[in-house]
C-alpha cells in the first residue's frame, strides 16, 4: 500500500507537518523504521535517515531495494510525530526520459555498472587532460624558451670565460 510520487516532495516546502495538538511526543525511531521498511517496495535494509532540520519537516528514511546502492533505494517520507507515510519516491524507477537520464548520471560519472572496461576507459579519460597539459608545456618550452635558454647559457659560459 505504498503511496507513489515521481519525484520526492521538498519537504521545506510542499509538506507543512504539525505535531497534534494533545502531545509534541515523537513516536519512536524503531517503530518509524519499521513503518519506512513497510512502505518501501523491498521491505528492505534502511541504508540511511534524514533527520529533520526545522519541526515541521518531515523524517526521510532511505530503504534499500536488494544491493545497497544508491540508486536503487526507497525514499519514504514520515511524519516524526505518528509515523505515518507522507509520500514515497521509489529512486531508479524510470517514470519518463528525464528521469531514465537523471537515473545514468551517478552511473555514468562514476562508471559503476558497466564492468572493467569501461572503468579503464575512464581511467584513461581522466588522464588525458593532465597529458595533455604535460605534452603542451614539453612543446612550449622546445619552441620558444629553448632558444632563451641557450642564448642564456652561452651569455653565462662567455662572461664566465672572460
Amino acid at each position: 500500500m505504498a503511496l507513489q510520487i515521481s519525484k520526492p516532495k521538498n519537504t521545506a516546502l510542499d509538506i507543512d507537518i504539525s505535531p497534534p495538538a494533545k502531545s509534541t511526543v515523537r513516536v519512536s525511531l524503531t517503530l518509524l523504521e519499521s513503518n519506512a521498511r513497510s512502505y518501501s517496495h523491498a521491505n528492505g535494509e534502511v541504508a540511511g535517515i534524514i533527520f529533520p532540520f526545522k519541526q515541521n519537516d518531515t523524517l526521510i528514511f532511505m530503504v534499500a531495494r536488494g544491493e545497497l546502492k544508491n540508486e536503487t533505494w526507497d525514499y519514504v517520507y514520515l511524519n516524526p510525530f505518528t509515523g505515518k507515510a507522507m509520500g514515497v519516491w521509489h529512486r531508479g524507477e524510470s517514470y519518463s526520459l528525464g528521469d531514465r537520464i537523471v537515473n545514468l548520471l551517478g552511473p555514468i560519472h562514476f562508471g559503476t555498472d558497466w564492468g572493467i572496461f569501461v572503468k579503464i576507459i575512464w581511467a584513461v579519460a581522466g588522464l588525458a587532460l593532465p597529458v595533455l597539459f604535460l605534452t603542451g608545456a614539453l612543446m612550449y618550452w622546445n619552441r620558444s624558451l629553448r632558444r632563451k635558454w641557450m642564448e642564456f647559457q652561452s651569455r653565462i659560459s662567455t662572461s664566465q670565460g672572460t
